[in-house]
């Protein structure tokens, strides 16, 4: 079976970049952006799994994608991994 075709066995690969961008803090609207589609359609992505797994928010919703291994950890950035580095912030005088 194919996740992209039936995801009753995990998540489709959409579902897997919606959940990994929701997980790293972006909006709807930035991960929409950066996926190229609308906030609703991310919206419809993130409900369809949160519906599936019986979830009613975001955190929770990722966690269990985590749990279930759904989700591979490996594919969420840390905060750490989002901070911007000491070379990234512009010198101000």
């Amino acid at each position: 079976m194919v996740a992209d075709d039936n995801a009753e066995d995990g998540l489709s690969v959409r579902e897997q970049e919606v959940l990994s961008l929701l997980a790293e803090g972006k909006s709807a609207q930035d991960t929409g952006q950066l996926l190229g589609i609308a906030a609703a359609t991310v919206m419809f992505h993130y409900r369809k799994v949160a519906d599936r797994y019986g979830t009613l928010n975001r955190t929770h919703t990722i966690v269990e994608a985590l749990r279930r291994g759904h989700l591979p950890f490996d594919q969420v950035r840390t905060a750490a991994e989002l901070a911007p580095k000491e070379d990234d912030v512009p010198f101000l005088p």
